[in-house]
């Protein structure tokens, strides 16, 4: 007989691991749901919020992400942002790097993802930039380069793109760039009602 908790998460979420084509997609997939059945209850104001935890957040919501090559005009808009001054990002602060890569670009084409990813050995909260529908990933790096559309079938990527509204107001009222799906300070209030891209 499956949990009450298991019940509800084969019969809500659409994402199912036979869909998935990518080993690593499966990884992460695999990680999120135990999470999810694991500590489903304990973040945030689970009875009061829509998702009742950061991993049934991105299970509802996100997507995975393919590798794709960057066209020439993405790259440009890319270079443009990476050779600003204000450009500097920062070793293992990937929501600081991804929000800021964001807010720097003039073109208003990038947005910005929280969700989780795998680096070849192991799932964790991670957040990165995409340009229609292609990882920017400028934390993480493959030989010495940011991972700009392309990444190996290690790697993975699984997330939601959050309106760059909620990254002004994350960081211009609080003044610091932390996660905004697993914000507890802020009471977790992207968890609160039905997210809206």
């Amino acid at each position: 007989m499956q949990k009450k908790d298991e019940k509800y998460f084969l019969s809500e979420h659409h994402h199912n691991e036979d869909g998935l084509k990518r080993k690593t997609d499966s990884v992460i997939y695999n990680f999120v749901r135990e999470q999810y059945l694991k500590h489903g209850l304990s973040s945030g104001n689970a009875k009061e919020n829509q998702y009742i935890s950061v991993f049934d957040f991105v299970l509802q919501e996100g997507h995975f992400y393919k590798p794709q090559k960057l066209t020439r005009t993405e790259t440009m808009i890319i270079t443009d942002v990476t050779l600003r001054p204000k450009f500097k990002p920062e070793a293992n602060a990937c929501f600081y790097n991804s929000q800021l890569v964001v807010l720097e670009d003039a073109y208003h084409m990038l947005q910005y993802v929280e969700g989780f990813a795998n680096n070849g050995s192991q799932t964790v909260l991670h957040a990165w930039c995409e340009l229609k529908g292609k990882v920017i990933d400028i934390t993480w790096k493959d030989e010495n380069q940011f991972r700009l559309g392309m990444f190996s079938e290690k790697v993975g990527y699984y997330g939601v793109a959050i309106p760059t509204e909620k990254i002004r107001e994350r960081v211009f009222t609080k003044e610091n760039a932390g996660s905004l799906i697993d914000d507890k300070m802020g009471e977790y209030p992207l968890l609160r009602k039905k997210f809206s891209k």
